[in-house]
């Protein structure tokens, strides 16, 4: 196979988040397969993007946040001459998502093909007014730039039907790729090169485990009062307890980011913050079961990764659930 230089862009590339997680993967498996790889954005976990990548192009972010796509795009046409030359130039855009939908056209004419990574836009129920905002220029800057492409791939066939098809009116190919979920043992994101927290979670969780408690996993980003739904677990907590379980909910927030948690279960959560990959496979093989709350998911990345362990997860049939559960 011809080695490629393929340029990565996307706003972020930080561990925390599934979208970043997908791309660094992605370059990840690409540079080990001989590809250069060059990454571009506003935000980066460096020690993690240097394994994931040759070369890292930060892009400043814009004062306007709302306008931060036409920002970007004049800033690569200002620029791009001083990061590559036409004989020097990257093969392939791949490109998934702000601040870059306005910038598509334009990558597309100097990489030669621009494909774009489709996640999807998340629902705004609960949102605030001023994340609305921002959310509707997003499908606005979609429904736009995405039929700019050479081809969309989305990350799940609901994606693709949902909103790749509709977005570029089917005036581009259209397809969709699962992401993988064989990763966390190659241990990419490691204590030593993230700004992770102090507790030793893992001490903790054996500890947990030898007090007799069922350990109940709710993986994903703690957040409340949107698609996420995290606080629903408050009411499951509730429930196990009425049954006599001797439990503990293992949450990746800190205790402080879980607003207006009932009194009565309190002492049911165990929040681990954010936590490097080795945990994170460790609590889930030490876990019971797992479940999201989460009413809409592109794909679901967490739920993948629990089931490759061979774990239960219960997620309601909402998004791509019906596609990447089990059974």
């Amino acid at each position: 196979m011809k080695q490629m230089k393929i340029l990565l862009c996307n706003e972020r590339f930080l561990f925390r988040f599934g979208v970043d997680r997908v791309l660094l993967l992605l370059g990840f498996y690409w540079k080990k397969a001989g590809h250069e790889i060059i990454m571009m954005g506003n935000k980066l976990d460096k020690l993690v993007a240097d394994k994931c990548s040759d070369r890292f192009i930060q892009i400043p972010q814009a004062a306007d946040y709302l306008h931060a796509n036409d920002f970007t795009r004049n800033y690569l046409k200002e620029h791009w001459d001083e990061w590559f030359t036409t004989e020097d130039r990257p093969d392939l855009a791949f490109i998934a998502g702000w601040p870059f939908y306005r910038s598509i056209a334009f990558l597309r004419e100097k990489c030669g093909y621009a494909v774009f990574q489709d996640h999807g836009a998340v629902p705004m129920d609960g949102m605030s007014a001023s994340e609305k905002v921002i959310q509707k220029e997003l499908r606005r800057l979609r429904k736009e730039n995405l039929k700019q492409a050479d081809q969309v791939i989305a990350v799940s066939r609901f994606i693709e039907d949902s909103q790749s098809i509709p977005d570029t009116e089917k005036s581009i190919p259209t397809d969709y790729v699962y992401n993988g979920v064989d990763h966390m043992d190659i241990n990419i994101w490691e204590k030593d090169a993230l700004d992770m927290d102090g507790n030793d979670v893992i001490s903790d969780i054996r500890s947990l485990k030898k007090q007799g408690y069922r350990l109940i996993f709710q993986p994903g980003r703690w957040e409340a009062g949107n698609y996420k739904n995290s606080d629903a677990g408050f009411d499951i907590a509730k429930r196990i307890r009425k049954n006599g379980f001797k439990f503990k909910i293992l949450v990746l927030c800190q205790k402080q980011d879980m607003k207006k948690i009932p009194h009565e279960v309190a002492d049911c959560f165990y929040c681990m913050g954010n936590i490097d990959d080795f945990t994170m496979q460790t609590v889930m093989k030490y876990s019971d079961l797992g479940f999201s709350t989460s009413l809409w998911e592109g794909f679901d990345l967490p739920l993948g990764e629990m089931q490759f362990l061979n774990k239960h997860m219960y997620v309601f049939q909402a998004g791509a659930h019906a596609e990447v559960v089990a059974d």
